[in-house]
């Protein structure tokens, strides 16, 4: 008999003097090659025969692809073909490899509406774009929000397309086992918070929006932060101020 990868073809026996054969301390079986050096391989191949060609399916993420050139993208084949010789695989021209990502499309990390989308195209830093581009599966890469975005949820963007001061300023994008970036964020446009002692109603002011603020009776317009040292808050300032929505102010959220 023999081990996978090893061919004993032949084994000795004797001839009695009545002619019988002596000896039989083997048999002859069926030759294997073991199990396949493939890990990415999905089911992993683990038996085999002799004599028979196999079929190797990749796993999710991984794709067949050349032993002289592995990088590999989702136009490969999902599997390739190896052959189990007498007692050993023939050596195989393919194995699976994780596929590359195409060049990272920030589009998809808009902010569900659209709303002042236009704002570095994406709502994405344009600084990461080029080191994005060749993302190998399962790797991860962090994409900055654009001056005036905020990372967001998928599944609160159903709810509202805008993002708040607290939320984080870079989201997480994966490079997918279909070969896409993928995310369970997107960089969605902020809404900044009202204006403290304000007579005017600003609430629901978003990134590059403008207003007119009025001050309640009783106070003044003043700098923001307050000037050092303080300036006293006179009658004779005015009551009403222009206002921007512009990021995430350490006073005004923004507004100011």
């Amino acid at each position: 008999s023999s081990l996978p990868g090893q061919c004993v073809t032949s084994f000795p026996v004797g001839c009695a003097s009545n002619s019988s054969v002596t000896g039989f301390t083997e048999v002859c079986i069926l030759t294997s090659c073991g199990p396949l050096d493939e890990p990415f391989a999905a089911p992993l191949l683990v038996e085999s025969v002799g004599n028979t060609s196999y079929t190797v399916p990749c796993a999710a993420g991984y794709r067949a692809a050349p032993l002289a050139n592995p990088a590999t993208t989702c136009d490969g084949n999902y599997s390739y073909d190896v052959f189990c010789g007498g007692c050993v695989w023939d050596a195989p021209l393919r194995q699976c490899s994780p596929v590359t990502c195409a060049v990272f499309d920030p589009a998809v990390f808009q902010s569900s509406g659209g709303i002042n989308a236009g704002v570095n195209m994406h709502n994405a830093s344009m600084s990461r774009f080029d080191s994005l581009g060749g993302m190998v599966f399962p790797a991860a890469m962090t994409v900055d929000c654009a001056h005036g975005y905020r990372s967001q949820l998928t599944t609160r963007l159903n709810v509202t397309a805008e993002a708040t001061c607290a939320g984080n300023m870079s989201l997480t994008a994966t490079c997918g086992a279909g070969c896409g970036v993928v995310a369970d964020s997107r960089c969605a446009i902020l809404r900044c918070d009202t204006v403290d002692n304000a007579s005017t109603t600003v609430a629901g002011a978003i990134h590059g929006d403008s207003a007119t603020v009025s001050c309640k009776p009783g106070y003044r317009a003043a700098a923001s932060p307050p000037a050092t040292p303080a300036t006293p808050t006179t009658c004779g300032m005015d009551a009403t101020f222009e206002a921007v929505c512009d990021d995430c102010g350490a006073d005004t959220g923004g507004l100011g």
